[in-house]
């Protein structure tokens, strides 16, 4: 026994200083059940770029991410199931301890943590992507797009073009000596991705960061119900390595969105009409497993949704038919009944200005078995002749078409 352990110390203590080469970050995780963090994860970008997910799969994992010198390192935190049995420590280059986490129940406010590296590894490419895209002032046919220089450079070039597009076959701006571009002339209710690249010299040109997707919407036109998003999210991070979604629109394909590269989410809004129907069309291709998305209504509610940020683990996306946009006749709300005179209820709804069918009865009959009553013209009726000391039930129809 004892000499089983010492080869393991010998292991890791060799393990250790072969990573930890003033270039890596190490990740000590544990899991005190040994089953592995069950969907939970840290993901790690640099310098705005994503470097990759990493998770424990047992009991311990040691694992490394290599940085250059002054690149700024994000480590970000993903809560999965049994978070309480997670623990993990984080070192810099050069062995400082920069989080040492306990229980990772505790890191609900714990969004992101930031480091500049201080590697002392230099970068083959020391002409470093900007950061931080953004677009802002967002009007139906034109856009502000924004940008932070990704080290002391002063000028970048712009590409930009429909969602999808693959670098090269956009729309070129060189020369940008400002961190900020003006985009005129787009198409209302479409989606846009657009890339920043910097010029550090004659010679040298940093590599290409983005997407960043921005949607173009002027709810006067076009949909009369709202607007709906769809979110597209990858496990991995690169991107749906080419599986898509057709959504379609009463029988017709209103549009093809995929997510190129990245976790996501890749954003796509699009308006409706009322009892427009919804159907996203699920197109495989590799690693569906790592593919997941969110359809969000125009209140807001997540009406198809897979998991924390679309994520189930080893669970293929499924297409999704037949929903029905903001329905023209939504049931009434908010009923209340007022007893306070003995034997009869006032009863109320909230509705629109349609004629209304009511069906009362003992508590928990069936719907078709009580008391019916239609066509009354407010949103109010008095009950009559009740037995004190019961309890009742009320349903309410809108019996007219919506306008």
């Amino acid at each position: 026994m004892r000499k089983i352990l010492f080869s393991l110390v010998l292991l890791l203590v060799s393990l250790t200083n072969t990573i930890n080469s003033q270039c890596h970050y190490l990740m000590y995780m544990n899991d005190s059940y040994g089953d592995g963090w069950n969907s939970a994860y840290l993901e790690v970008n640099m310098n705005g770029s994503f470097v990759g997910n990493f998770d424990c799969n047992q009991s311990f994992t040691l694992d490394s991410v290599y940085s250059t010198s002054g690149a700024v390192m994000e480590f970000i935190w993903h809560s999965g199931n049994y978070d309480n049995e997670i623990s993990f420590t984080i070192l810099d280059p050069i062995g400082d301890t920069l989080l040492d986490i306990i229980s990772a129940s505790n890191l609900d406010d714990l969004d992101f943590f930031n480091h500049n590296s201080n590697s002392s590894c230099q970068n083959s490419n020391p002409c470093l992507s900007p950061i931080f895209l953004n677009a802002g002032n967002i009007l139906p046919t034109s856009a502000d797009l924004f940008w932070q220089p990704g080290s002391n450079e002063n000028s970048w070039n712009l590409e930009w073009g429909n969602s999808g597009f693959t670098i090269g076959n956009g729309n070129l701006i060189t020369g940008l000596n400002s961190t900020n571009y003006s985009l005129s002339s787009l198409t209302n209710n479409t989606n846009y991705d657009f890339y920043v690249q910097a010029i550090c010299d004659s010679n040298t040109n940093s590599t290409w960061q983005g997407p960043y997707s921005f949607s173009t919407n002027n709810p006067n036109n076009g949909g009369t119900c709202g607007n709906y998003t769809l979110e597209l999210y990858d496990s991995f991070g690169d991107g749906w390595n080419g599986g898509s979604i057709d959504v379609v629109i009463n029988g017709s394909v209103f549009q093809n969105v995929t997510l190129v590269n990245g976790n996501g989410p890749e954003v796509f809004i699009f308006s409706t009409d009322s009892n427009d129907v919804i159907d996203l069309i699920y197109n495989t291709n590799q690693y569906p497993e790592e593919n997941t998305y969110n359809l969000i209504d125009q209140s807001g509610n997540v009406i198809v949704g897979q998991g924390l940020f679309g994520f189930i683990p080893n669970i293929n996306p499924v297409s999704t038919f037949g929903i029905v946009a903001c329905t023209s006749c939504p049931p009434p709300s908010n009923l209340s009944a007022n007893t306070s005179n003995a034997g009869t209820a006032l009863l109320e709804w909230n509705s629109g200005s349609g004629n209304f069918n009511l069906e009362w009865g003992n508590a928990g009959f069936a719907l078709g078995s009580g008391n019916i009553i239609n066509s009354i013209s407010t949103n109010s009726y008095l009950l009559n002749g009740l037995n004190n000391g019961t309890t009742y039930d009320f349903y309410v129809q809108e019996a007219l078409q919506c306008k």
